[in-house]
């Protein structure tokens, strides 16, 4: 019995010890992974899919405007004080007399059935369904402008991670290395060779990195956590990051043919078309709330009945229908609607000075992008032979220190050399990793379209 009971709890703390492992297990996420999973879980993105959703049933509604509408209508009197009409009654000898004669019971009570269905309103109908397809179309191209500011946020965001996650292997390298030297130097310490001074150069140098590395480590959890954010994860959840950054030395398109590409398929200024259109046609409406007539037609059924008290099973019902045209025609209102026209046509003013802007805006931002892109190429280039340099120049000065022929500030400064290269040749093969995002959401590339490395 014992046995069993030694052998169930094994088995639970057996499975404990598996969920547990299981459920720290990091997330490995390459580039293809972060997009997927801001895809489905970013919360900006999420809120512009609601907004889609929404302008959708406005497109209904609109719809809604064209079709009839049906009511029930149910209405209960209690008279406190029955009303009378008068009546003049002449008598036998031909005087008048006023008689009071009581319009009704105590209760009473109404039911009715009212159709309403719009015959001509001026085309006003049709004008708003298309102010509400142009609202969805606008929308949509709201929820492009977030995917793209998404994916560039994304690839700062994964791949500033992952630089940060670099300059922590590149902080650590560096600890280690001024710890060996430190050692080597405290044993040709004791050999005679080196002075204390150089020894306790060497032990301050080797102390001077830990805090650095303590402060690079720092900057790649927040920096983790910012994804984290970005990903709609939880700060719970691990995450491991297996991507690489770009290795694309291939130059971009001429300036020219960019900035064309840009002015074509760019989503906000597609988003000034749609609100043009929306106001063009807001314009036609007001337009017609003067002087063009609306026609309408209706249709009731009413049941009725009165009575002194409350036996429903005793009361007679009696029905009635109706059916009618209503013709209006807007005369006056007061100079409201003069008023919103102008407001309208100052509206459509805007549109067009912020088109002005935009295109010279996008025609800035895509110049820039495509500058820092040929400046980031040429600048890894650069850093990546500087890198090369910087290792062979650290080897040599190693060299000649352990040979006597050099002092220890000549190793020290390769060694902070070598270090500032690869700093140097990470942040370099970052920033053309963005480059590259910059310029697609400069141009206004799709999500799908956009390069990844």
């Amino acid at each position: 019995m014992i046995s069993q009971l030694r052998l169930t709890s094994l088995i639970l703390l057996g499975l404990l010890f598996f969920a547990t492992v299981t459920n720290a297990a990091p997330h490995r996420l390459d580039w293809n992974d972060a997009w997927q999973l801001a895809l489905e879980q970013n919360r900006a993105l999420q809120l512009s899919r609601e907004e889609v959703i929404k302008s959708r049933q406005k497109v209904r509604e609109a719809y809604s405007a064209a079709m009839p509408t049906l009511n029930a209508v149910g209405l209960y009197t209690r008279n406190i004080e029955v009303p009378v009409f008068f009546i003049g009654m002449p008598d036998d000898a031909g005087n008048i007399s006023v008689q009071p004669i009581k319009l009704g019971l105590e209760n009473s009570y109404r039911g009715m059935l009212q159709l309403q269905q719009p015959i001509y309103v001026a085309g006003k109908i049709g004008l708003a369904l298309r102010i509400a397809k142009n609202y969805l179309a606008l929308t949509k191209t709201i929820e492009t402008q977030t995917f793209q500011n998404l994916r560039l946020g994304l690839a700062q965001s994964y791949y500033g991670a992952m630089l940060a996650g670099e300059l922590v292997q590149v902080q650590r390298q560096a600890l280690e290395q001024a710890r060996r030297h430190r050692d080597r130097t405290q044993l040709l310490f004791e050999q005679g060779t080196v002075s204390e001074y150089d020894k306790i150069r060497a032990e301050v140098g080797a102390a001077n990195w830990e805090p650095l590395v303590l402060e690079a480590e720092n900057n790649y959890r927040n920096a983790l956590l910012q994804l984290q954010l970005l990903l709609g994860l939880s700060h719970e959840d691990s995450l491991t990051l297996t991507g690489s950054f770009d290795s694309n030395r291939g130059l971009p398109e001429s300036l020219g043919i960019t900035v064309e590409r840009a002015f074509a398929q760019r989503p906000d200024l597609e988003a000034i078309t749609h609100q043009r259109m929306m106001h063009q046609r807001l314009l036609t409406i007001e337009q017609r709330s003067l002087f063009w007539p609306s026609l309408y037609g209706s249709a009731s059924v009413t049941w009725q009945t009165e009575a002194d008290d409350f036996g429903f099973g005793d009361y007679s019902w009696t029905r009635s229908a109706a059916a009618g045209l209503t013709l209006s025609i807007p005369l006056f209102d007061g100079f409201a609607t003069p008023a919103r026209i102008q407001e309208v046509r100052s509206d459509l003013r805007s549109l067009d000075y912020q088109e002005t802007d935009l295109r010279q805006s996008i025609h800035n931002e895509v110049e820039s992008a495509h500058n820092e892109l040929l400046r980031a190429q040429k600048a890894l280039e650069v850093q990546q032979k500087n890198l090369a340099q910087a290792e062979r120049g650290y080897e040599i000065a190693g060299v000649r220190y352990e040979n006597g022929l050099s002092t220890q500030l000549e190793l020290l400064d390769a060694e902070l050399q070598v270090n500032m290269a690869r700093v140097n040749e990470l942040r370099a093969r970052y920033e053309l990793t963005i480059a590259r995002f910059a310029l697609a959401r400069a141009v206004g590339d799709s999500p799908e379209l956009a390069p990844a490395p």
